[in-house]
C-alpha cells in the first residue's frame, strides 16, 4: 500500500513539473517590460530573474527591452520594443510565437533542441544560428540573416527560403517570399537598442485589451454561369501545326527537406475534344541516384497524367481529370479559382470537374479535388443551374461545397492516418535496441529496420516506444518483455499523436445566385445578377488565438452587374453585404495551402488549425468591389480587380491587383511576358506616384533564343521605409529582386 501511495505522489510530482516547466529566464530588462502566466488573464510587471514556463506571454511596451535566456542551452533571444512573445516547449521543440515586434534571435551552435518562430505568417526553424525577425500585424515579416541559416517558410502558400547571412527575406500575408541582400548598414544593430535607460514603474497596472485580428477579404472574380471559368486567351493555332507539343524542364527542388536536381518532360496532346497531359519528372540527388518515390505504387503512376478532358463547360457535355488550374463555381462567392496545383509538383492531386444539360433548362455540375480522398472524403462540390426559357432567359443557380475533413490536407507519407508531422516514423523507418536478444527474428541489436507503422517515440531515440525497453529515456528499464527485469515505478510516455482516421473536421457552404441578361448586342452585353451564401451553421468553429467558439456566417453579393464589350473587355461591380464570419471565395486558389497549418495551441503543443479558424473570425462588413479584365485581339490581356470595405467599426479596408498579360508567339521570339501591380490596405491604392510599403509589383518576360532555349528575365519590388519619416522615397528605399531563369522547349 505504501508503494502505490509512494507512485502516486511520484506521479503528481511528475505531472505538475511536466505543467509548469520552465522554459526561459528574463536575464534584462529596460523599460515597460509585463509578462501573463498561461494560468492567468492579466499581465504583471516583469523583472530580472523571473522564469517563463510553457504558454506564458511577455510583451514590452513603447519604451520596453527584455532579454531571454534559455538556461540549458544558453541560448538568447533580446526583445525590443512594442513586441508581443509567447514561449512553450515540447519534445526537443522549443517554439517562440510573436504576433508583433522585433527580436533578436541568438541560437547557441550544437543545441539539441529546435527552435521555432512562429508569427502569423511565417515559421522559421533554426538550430545554431544569429538572425533578427520583425512581424508587423497585416504587412508580415522580415528576417535579416547574421549567423548560420535559417528556414523560413510562408504560411500562406507553404514556399519555403533559406535566409543566409547578409540576406532578408520578405514573408506577406499575400504569399509572397522574397530573399533580398542587404548591406550591413540595413541589418538592425544591437548596441543601439540596448543603451541604458532609467526603469519608469506604471502608475497602474495596463489592463490587457484583446483586439480581434484583421482579416484579409479574399478577391473574388466574377464568371459566366453554364460557361468555363475565364482563362488568358491563347493565339489562334498555324495551319500545319502539330497537334503535340513537348516541353522540358530543368533545374532544381527541395522535397522532403532535400535538394534534387529534376528534369521533366510534359507532353500535351490534343486530338478534338480529348486532351491529354502528361508530367513526367525525374529528380537525382547530389550523387546521381533517382528518387524512387515517385515510381514505386501504382498511385504513383496516375500521379503522371496531368490532366485527361473532354469538352469544355460550354458543351452539353464535359469531364476533366487530373490537375484542376482554375475552378469557379457560379459567380464565385464560394468556390473562386480553386487550384488543386498550387503544391506540385511537392503534392500532386488528381480532381474531376465535369458536368451535362438536361436538354435546354437544366445543367449539373460536379467536382472532386483529389480522387485520393473519395473514400475520406475530402474537398468536394455539386451544382444545378435551371434556365426558364428562350423568351425568358433568367437562370437560377444552387451550389454545395464540402470538405468533409480538412485535416486531410496534412502530408500522411505511410498512410498509417498519423500525419508526417506528428509521426516519429513518416517513412516507416526505425531501429532496434540495442540490448536486442540476437537472433530473434532475425534482427540485431541495434540494426536499422523498416516496413512497420510505428508512430511514437517519447525519448526520441529512434527507437519506437512499442519496442523500446526504457520508454522515457531515464536510464530505468520499463519495457523489457521480462517483467521482472522493469525497474522504473513511474513511466512517462507520450500522449497518442494526432490522427487523421480518429479526428475529423468537416465545413459545409451552400450558396444560391441568379443571373438575367439585360442587354444583348453585337458590341456590349450587360448582365444582372447576385448571389447569396452561407456556412452550414451546425457545427461551431475554434478561433485559433482566442480559443473561444463561434458561428461561421452569411454573405451577400447583390446587385451585380457585368459587362462584356466588344467581346474582349469585360468588367464587373457588385455591392456586398455580410455578417459575423464570413470570407467571400473562401475555396481560392491558395485553399490548399491555407486548409490547415501547424500551430502551438495554449498549452504549448503543436496542433493542427484550419483556415476557417484561422481567417473565417472577422466582423460584419459591406462595400463594393470591382472587376476588370481587358482583351485586345489575343495580344494583351490586361485584368485587375478593386474592393473598399467598411466595417461595423467603421474600418476601411482596402486592396487593388493589376495584372498585364502578352500572350506567347504574339512578338517574335517572345515567350511570354507578365506585369503585375499590388496594394493593399493603402489609402489611395491608386496613387502609382508615392507607393509605400504595402506595394509590390514586378515583370517576367521570356524570350526563344533558338534551339528550343528560353530565357525568362523576372523582377519583383517591394518598399521599405529606412529612414523611418513615413514617406516612401520611390528611387531611394525600393528592393529589387531580379533573376535570370533558363528553360527549353522543342
Amino acid at each position: 500500500m505504501k508503494r502505490i501511495f509512494g507512485i502516486l505522489i511520484m506521479l503528481l510530482l511528475s505531472i505538475t513539473l511536466l505543467v509548469s516547466q520552465e522554459v526561459a529566464s528574463l536575464l534584462k530588462v529596460v523599460g515597460e517590460v509585463e509578462f501573463k502566466r498561461s494560468t492567468e488573464d492579466t499581465f504583471s510587471t516583469a523583472t530580472v530573474g523571473i522564469t517563463l514556463s510553457n504558454g506564458d506571454v511577455l510583451k514590452t511596451g513603447e519604451d520596453g527591452i527584455a532579454a531571454l535566456l534559455f538556461k540549458d542551452d544558453k541560448s538568447l533571444i533580446k526583445i525590443r520594443k512594442n513586441s508581443i512573445v509567447e514561449v512553450s516547449q515540447e519534445f526537443g521543440i522549443r517554439t517562440i510565437k510573436m504576433d508583433e515586434g522585433k527580436a533578436l534571435v541568438n541560437v547557441t551552435p550544437g543545441t539539441p533542441t529546435v527552435y521555432r518562430i512562429e508569427t502569423p505568417t511565417s515559421v522559421a526553424s533554426v538550430k545554431g544560428t544569429q538572425f533578427w525577425v520583425i512581424t508587423t500585424p497585416g504587412a508580415g515579416d522580415r528576417f535579416y540573416g547574421i549567423e548560420g541559416i535559417v528556414e523560413v517558410v510562408n504560411l500562406i502558400t507553404g514556399q519555403t527560403v533559406n535566409l543566409n547571412p547578409g540576406m532578408m527575406v520578405i514573408s506577406t500575408p499575400d504569399g509572397q517570399l522574397l530573399n533580398i541582400p542587404v548591406s550591413e548598414d540595413e541589418i538592425p544593430k544591437d548596441e543601439e537598442e540596448y543603451e541604458e535607460q532609467p526603469r519608469e514603474q506604471p502608475v497602474e497596472q495596463p489592463e490587457v485589451e484583446t483586439a480581434k485580428e484583421e482579416q484579409p477579404i479574399q478577391p473574388v472574380t466574377p464568371s459566366i454561369v453554364e460557361k468555363e471559368p475565364q482563362k488568358q486567351p491563347q493565339p489562334p493555332e498555324e495551319k500545319g501545326e502539330r497537334p503535340y507539343g513537348v516541353g522540358l524542364g530543368l533545374g532544381s527542388v527541395t522535397l522532403d527537406g532535400k535538394i534534387y536536381n529534376q528534369f521533366a518532360l510534359r507532353p500535351e496532346v490534343q486530338f478534338g475534344k480529348l486532351g491529354i497531359g502528361l508530367d513526367l519528372v525525374f529528380y537525382f540527388d547530389q550523387d546521381g541516384n533517382l528518387r524512387r518515390n515517385e515510381w514505386d505504387e501504382f498511385s504513383d503512376y496516375l500521379d503522371k497524367i496531368y490532366y485527361l478532358r473532354y469538352g469544355t463547360v460550354e458543351d452539353p457535355f464535359f469531364i476533366k481529370v487530373g490537375a484542376l488550374d482554375n475552378v469557379t463555381l457560379g459567380y464565385g462567392i464560394l468556390m473562386n479559382g480553386y487550384s488543386n496545383t498550387t503544391e506540385y509538383p511537392q503534392v500532386r492531386k488528381v480532381g474531376i470537374h465535369g458536368g451535362f444539360k438536361l436538354g435546354n433548362n437544366i445543367g449539373i455540375e460536379g467536382f472532386l479535388a483529389n480522387i485520393k480522398e473519395l473514400f475520406g472524403p475530402g474537398l468536394m462540390a455539386g451544382r444545378v443551374t435551371y434556365k426558364f426559357s428562350d423568351n425568358l432567359p433568367l437562370i437560377l443557380g444552387g451550389t454545395i461545397v464540402i470538405d468533409a475533413n480538412q485535416y486531410s490536407g496534412m502530408k500522411d507519407t505511410d498512410k498509417d492516418g498519423v500525419p508526417d508531422e506528428f509521426d516519429a516514423f513518416p517513412d516507416k523507418k526505425f531501429k532496434l535496441p540495442s540490448i536486442y536478444p540476437e537472433g530473434i527474428n532475425v534482427h540485431y541489436p541495434g540494426e536499422e529496420l523498416s516496413g512497420k507503422d510505428y508512430n511514437k517515440d517519447t525519448d526520441k531515440d529512434g527507437i519506437p516506444d512499442e519496442l523500446d525497453f526504457d520508454i522515457d529515456g531515464d536510464g530505468m528499464t520499463d519495457n523489457f518483455p521480462d517483467s521482472i527485469k522493469n525497474f522504473d515505478p513511474m513511466v512517462y510516455q507520450a500522449p497518442d499523436p494526432f490522427n487523421i482516421k480518429k479526428e475529423r473536421k468537416t465545413l459545409t457552404a451552400i450558396s444560391i445566385d441568379a443571373g438575367y441578361p439585360i442587354l444583348n448586342m453585337s458590341y456590349l452585353r450587360l448582365d444582372l445578377y447576385g448571389q447569396a451564401a452561407s456556412f452550414l451553421p451546425f457545427w461551431k468553429v475554434t478561433d485559433y488565438r482566442t480559443g473561444e467558439e463561434f458561428t461561421p456566417g452569411w454573405g451577400i453579393a447583390a446587385p451585380g452587374l457585368r459587362a462584356n464589350i466588344i467581346k474582349f473587355i469585360s468588367a464587373a461591380v457588385e455591392y456586398r453585404l455580410q455578417g459575423d464570419n464570413f470570407l467571400y471565395g473562401f475555396w481560392d486558389r491558395v485553399y490548399d495551402f491555407e486548409r490547415v497549418s501547424i500551430r502551438t495551441d495554449p498549452k504549448g503543443n503543436l496542433w493542427p488549425y484550419t483556415k476557417d479558424q484561422i481567417k473565417l473570425r472577422n466582423e460584419a462588413m459591406q462595400g463594393v468591389y470591382g472587376f476588370l479584365s481587358g482583351n485586345i485581339l489575343n495580344y494583351v490581356v490586361l485584368t485587375g480587380y478593386y474592393q473598399h470595405m467598411f466595417t461595423k467599426g467603421n474600418n476601411e479596408i482596402r486592396s487593388f491587383l493589376l495584372t498585364l498579360d502578352v500572350p506567347k508567339n504574339v512578338v517574335p521570339k517572345l515567350a511570354g511576358a507578365n506585369v503585375f501591380y499590388q496594394r493593399n490596405n493603402d489609402k489611395n491604392p491608386f496613387d502609382f506616384k508615392h507607393p509605400s510599403e504595402n506595394t509590390i509589383w514586378g515583370y517576367r518576360i521570356s524570350f526563344e533564343t533558338g534551339g528550343g532555349v528560353i530565357i525568362s528575365y523576372v523582377n519583383q519590388t517591394t518598399y521599405r521605409d529606412r529612414n523611418g519619416d513615413g514617406k516612401i522615397s520611390p528611387k531611394n528605399e525600393s528592393i529589387s529582386l531580379s533573376t535570370i531563369e533558363t528553360s527549353f522547349s522543342f
